[in-house]
């Protein structure tokens, strides 16, 4: 790793975004910095038991009807949670601990994520972590009336033996988990 990316890394775990905004913008590739931070973000690796421990939120996007009708609703949630389970367990490989968070969050939420929420969220999973009620200001975002609207089933993929990786593309798979 670079020395520049060990140094945004430190930033981000501080939860300093002016100093991890300096660094992005000192680098000549702007495209390569945006993606190490775009990386770095989700990530936390961490040790439990002796060993290594590799975690990255996910997020998988729900398309809703313009009414917002799935989005934000706990009573579908709670029907719907338990096949969601099943498919993200056939969808995902073998391996990997998968923590989904309570209800579909709309983009409006997901949106306004720092980098300091996305870690938050991160860290809330860790294995006696005290889990502290995080606040985030959201803006709603104003669409005409009939557009769809955007969620995230939201997630956290842990694994053993490195990062964790999602599966190829698979028509059977992928067609069970939409």
């Amino acid at each position: 790793m670079k020395i520049w990316q060990s140094d945004l890394d430190a930033a981000i775990r501080r939860n300093d975004d002016e100093c991890m905004w300096a660094i992005i913008a000192a680098q000549k590739d702007q495209k390569a910095a945006h993606e190490a931070l775009a990386t770095l973000v989700p990530r936390l690796a961490y040790k439990i038991d002796g060993s290594t421990r590799y975690s990255e939120f996910l997020a998988v996007p729900v398309i809703d009807k313009p009414d917002g009708s799935v989005i934000g609703n706990s009573n579908l949630w709670a029907t719907a949670v338990h096949t969601i389970c099943d498919a993200l367990d056939v969808w995902v490989p073998g391996g990997i601990y998968k923590t989904i968070f309570n209800e579909i969050r709309p983009y409006d939420w997901v949106g306004v994520w720092r980098p300091e929420v996305t870690r938050g969220h991160l860290t809330r999973i860790l294995p006696g972590a005290s889990v502290d009620k995080m606040t985030v200001t959201t803006q709603p975002i104003l669409l005409p009336k009939d557009a769809p609207r955007l969620g995230f089933i939201c997630f956290v993929a842990t694994a053993d033996q490195g990062w964790p990786v999602l599966p190829a593309a698979d028509t059977l798979k992928d067609l069970r988990f939409q």
